[in-house]
């Protein structure tokens, strides 16, 4: 959303590359990856297998934090997994890119966005991005659930555990899952796109617009998962996890939303 409020308004274009933005990123890296690839995930770029492969185990790098140019710089290392524009690839490093370009291209944090350009005028009075003092302290805490083997089941009716989740320092989550929000702040969320509040109707489209593997920018268009149990279901769609939650935000082509969020994942 907050990109493509950029692209409105003249200050971001979807055929542009990370060069038109960063001026610290690798010139023969950044040359295919425009703005459209990251946003659609089709860049080419790893998800977290990126980092295992630059020798960084993950348990040790969502602990430290790290600076937004040095989280772009670190990604410039990792090596594409295929070509630029020819697959549909998951990849939180993407949205990362993004929030740095969103950074630069406004002088404004990732923060400070969220608050003005949608908490505000929609007056979401829980919703925002934070540092982990406040997810310590206003966040509900989250668990992970390691489900009992056979024998404890059977024997011991032992049906699991929860575990209180690892840290995950705000800086590593990021643009890629370290917001907060409430299921009522979600609802108006939702209500606003539909009714183009604070993004044209024409962009609003743009956004819903599937590519490859039914991904349009930031959503899912009619989940394939989905589709494949149920023909007749049409919905705009996204989820998502990382340590000790989970979460999903889905909008009917009937008007039916469908919003959850959990302390707890898997």
């Amino acid at each position: 959303m907050l990109v493509m409020q950029q692209v409105e308004n003249g200050t971001i274009a979807l055929d542009k590359t990370i060069n038109d933005y960063l001026p610290y990123f690798p010139k023969e890296k950044g040359k295919e990856l425009s703005i459209h690839r990251l946003l659609s995930h089709t860049s080419g770029l790893p998800h977290y297998e990126g980092l295992r492969r630059l020798n960084i185990p993950l348990d040790k790098f969502i602990k430290e934090a790290i600076t937004v140019k040095s989280y772009a710089q670190l990604i410039a290392k990792m090596d594409l997994i295929n070509k630029p524009g020819t697959q549909f690839y998951y990849s939180s490093m993407n949205y990362v890119l993004l929030g740095a370009i969103l950074e630069q291209v406004s002088g404004q944090s990732f923060s400070q966005l969220i608050q003005e350009k949608i908490a505000k005028p929609l007056k979401l009075k829980n919703t925002g991005f934070a540092g982990n003092d406040y997810v310590d302290k206003h966040v509900a805490k989250g668990f992970t659930f390691r489900e009992g083997g056979f024998f404890e089941s059977m024997f011991f009716d032992i049906k699991g555990e929860y575990k209180e989740s690892k840290f995950r320092h705000q800086s590593t989550a990021y643009t890629t899952g370290g917001m907060h929000s409430t299921v009522d702040d979600l609802y108006l969320w939702t209500q606003a796109i539909k009714q183009n509040k604070i993004l044209s109707k024409a962009m609003t489209d743009k956004m819903f617009t599937p590519n490859l593997g039914g991904y349009g920018y930031g959503w899912f268009v009619n989940h394939e998962t989905m589709i494949r149990f149920n023909p007749s279901i049409q919905l705009i769609s996204h989820g998502g996890s990382l340590e000790g939650y989970s979460s999903n935000v889905a909008m009917y082509k009937d008007g039916t939303t469908v919003i959850y969020l959990a302390n707890v994942a898997p």
